[in-house]
């Protein structure tokens, strides 16, 4: 019985590690203090907003005394033998202001990985003078590590290694991730909007969020109870229902789907239209003069915008009816 039970806990927990995959990101925008689990191991780097990459970077000073700058990513358990993806945002930019970008020649950035904590580093990219971008912003770089050398149940970490060779730079470094694609269907959307029970004007856009590891949607709305399929394989998370019926039940439901098949058990949702018709519906407070809406006519309305600043409110003149239809 004891030898039955343990086979049965090793066969679960190898299945489940098959299904289990790498996924890690950070935009490092939370703080300027490293996130939880980075190690700086060589070098002084600091996060900070100034001329970063967007919200905040980090960025590490390399000069002749300060030749090697290493940055850590923490070690990330259960990959599930398929490829991985590395990406990281960069730039080189000369010291002190940071807005001169740096010639080549600087030195080298490396993105390696180990698969045993750091014995052996393994190279999956470097940026040098054959493919250096010269620019002060920000530019992205993406390796893929092939599946067959991070073995399913391996644990991963990655690093960035800014080595120099002459001159007095910042290298920042912004919006790392490492992913695996999953081996799983993926989860049902969430957050899907109109809710069951709500009313709605005539016209109105259906919308919901990534469950978890979906690449697209099948989209079902109509009036029955069991919707058509309005809208296969869209990549999108919204549809606009167009003009509908006042007053009807209409029902809709979103599969979410990814290359291991479709999310299972996805609610049909339902909501009721009024009589209200929505037009247009603004999108800006502000303007200037190179987005005017200079002129609205409907039916016996005729209003000019005779400002520059890209909109007038005209509240207080009435609205003409205007038949159905016309």
């Amino acid at each position: 019985m004891k030898k039955f039970l343990l086979l049965s806990l090793f066969l679960l927990t190898t299945c489940l590690g098959l299904k289990a995959q790498v996924s890690y990101s950070t935009d490092f925008n939370a703080s300027t203090t490293l996130p939880t689990g980075w190690v700086a191991t060589t070098g002084l780097w600091s996060g900070t907003a100034s001329q970063a990459c967007a919200g905040n970077s980090f960025r590490q000073n390399n000069y002749s005394s300060a030749a090697t700058a290493v940055l850590t990513a923490p070690a990330q358990a259960g990959s599930n033998g398929q490829d991985l993806t590395l990406s990281y945002k960069y730039k080189v930019v000369n010291w002190s202001a940071a807005t001169v970008a740096t010639p080549n020649g600087w030195g080298t950035i490396d993105l390696e990985y180990t698969i045993n904590a750091g014995t052996t580093w393994i190279s999956a990219n470097q940026v040098n003078g054959t493919n250096h971008i010269v620019a002060n912003t920000c530019a992205t770089i993406t390796a893929v590590v092939p599946g067959a050398n991070v073995p399913s149940g391996s644990t991963i970490q990655v690093r960035i290694r800014a080595i120099w060779s002459a001159g007095d730079y910042y290298v920042y470094v912004d919006d790392f991730s490492m992913a695996q694609p999953s081996l799983t269907p993926p989860s049902c959307p969430v957050a899907l909007v109109p809710a069951t029970g709500a009313t709605t004007p005539r016209s109105t856009t259906l919308t919901w969020n990534n469950g978890g590891g979906a690449t697209t949607y099948d989209v079902y709305f109509g009036t029955s109870p069991t919707p058509p399929l309005v809208s296969p394989a869209q990549a999108g998370t919204s549809y606009a229902t167009g003009l509908m019926a006042a007053n009807t039940t209409y029902y809709w439901q979103v599969i979410a789907k990814n290359l291991n098949g479709d999310a299972t058990g996805c609610a049909i949702n339902s909501f009721t239209t009024n009589n209200i018709l929505s037009y247009c519906v603004p999108v800006h407070s502000i303007g200037g003069a190179v987005d005017n809406i200079t002129n609205v006519t409907l039916g016996a309305l005729n209003n000019t915008t005779t400002t520059n600043a890209g909109f007038t409110f005209f509240t207080t003149l009435p609205v003409p009816n205007i038949p159905q239809s016309s």
